[in-house]
């Protein structure tokens, strides 16, 4: 028997975790408002796609994947499923909604840092850790693209926790 992931937000970012969640042989319940969205989900892979949140109620887990300035209000609306939720980032685009949130979920809520896994990463952290390169004094990141695709917040919220989590996978805090 598979896992049952329910997926909020099939965009561009969600059809790209439905691909892995179906990899992995997950089964998917995805919930977009989007008819569009809903009928790529289902060409995809997913088990269903609705426009109903509650539908997703009786998954093991879900995962938030929509436009950033939507999080908090889905996060408070599933917060009483008893279930680990993976969002993806920014947690929310405000710093008093992110910690109203995480202080309601405590240690069932988790972001995304996906680049954390990168093999790239992991191995910087074990040169660090390593010491083939002598005493690590700090990390310097440059970003190279223009901004983030995403319009509903500033790219400082979706670009800045990339860096973050490889300073810290990095340099081990």
């Amino acid at each position: 028997m598979s896992v049952v992931i329910g997926l909020v937000g099939a965009g561009r970012w969600g059809l790209t975790i439905l691909r892995e969640l179906s990899g992995l042989g997950a089964t998917v319940l995805v919930c977009d408002a989007s008819a569009a969205a809903r009928h790529a989900a289902t060409r995809s892979g997913a088990e269903t796609a609705t426009s109903a949140l509650d539908t997703l109620q009786g998954a093991q887990g879900v995962i938030v994947a929509t436009p950033a300035t939507s999080h908090c209000e889905i996060l408070e609306s599933i917060a009483e499923w008893p279930v680990p939720v993976f969002c993806e980032k920014p947690l929310t685009t405000d710093v008093e909604q992110a910690r109203r949130v995480a202080a309601r979920f405590r240690d069932r809520l988790h972001v995304m840092h996906v680049w954390r896994y990168h093999p790239g990463v992991e191995r910087l952290r074990w040169l660090a850790h390593s010491g083939a390169l002598g005493a690590i004094h700090g990390i310097r990141t440059t970003r190279a693209n223009w901004t983030s695709p995403r319009t509903d917040t500033d790219s400082i919220w979706t670009l800045a926790p990339h860096d973050l989590t490889i300073a810290i996978e990095v340099l081990g805090s």
